[in-house]
């Protein structure tokens, strides 16, 4: 049995597009999600853990739209979903979402003409992401990359240190990551210079939401 989550209608200011005027101010996006998931045990336990947090979903995807620039609505669309159809990492209390139709349109791109927009629809079986490792006791899972951006989930083991070395934008769904000189717990996010290396406690994991531009080097085995 599924039963549906929805996220109807939000919008956020988004750099998407090929158009030269999209690359120099972002636009409007209006996105719509439908998560479908069983209930029941939410319902019968009256327990959040049990279903997912639309608000967290709504600040993660708005993440994802607004941390890098996408030429196309799908390569974004890709993004979205793998990510709300990943397992919820250790440490994140929701229940494991089963299908995601996600839908995204541009309502000021062609003047008022016309609206365009594209939907996608996947299932949990279907998301299968490039899963590697970045340095030790740090893995990865490729939820989309272009040519000029890329869009990761990124698991510190407990007490694992990630160098980045590079800039790149990220939220953190679970856990903690720190350095010498400042943290982020869950449900932060933020610019990330990478000039000091990321570091997960010696008790926990850490588990990211990354933009990278341009994406991240190949992963190893």
């Amino acid at each position: 049995m599924t039963d549906w989550i929805d996220l109807l209608d939000f919008r956020v200011d988004s750099f998407i597009g090929v158009l030269p005027q999209e690359y120099e101010a972002p636009q409007p996006l209006e996105i719509a999600l439908s998560l479908g998931l069983d209930l029941e045990e939410a319902g019968e336990r009256d327990d959040l853990a049990c279903t997912v947090d639309y608000a967290q979903a709504c600040a993660e995807v708005t993440f994802l739209a607004q941390a890098g620039h996408w030429r196309l609505l799908e390569t974004l669309g890709l993004a979205i979903l793998r990510h709300l159809l990943s397992a919820p990492a250790d440490g994140e209390a929701r229940a494991r979402v089963e299908r995601v139709r996600v839908g995204l349109r541009k309502p000021t791109i062609l003047g008022g003409r016309a609206v365009p927009g594209v939907r996608m629809e996947r299932d949990a079986a279907w998301c299968n992401p490039e899963r590697g490792k970045i340095a030790t006791g740090v893995r990865s899972d490729v939820l989309v990359e272009a040519a000029d951006v890329g869009a990761y989930r990124i698991d510190l083991r407990p007490g694992a240190t990630w160098d980045l070395g590079r800039p790149v934008e990220l939220r953190v769904l679970a856990g903690s990551v720190f350095t010498e000189t400042a943290s982020m717990a869950a449900g932060d996010q933020g610019h990330w210079t990478g000039a000091r290396a990321l570091q997960a406690p010696d008790d926990q994991v850490a588990t990211l939401l990354v933009v990278a531009a341009p994406p991240l080097p190949p992963l190893s085995g």
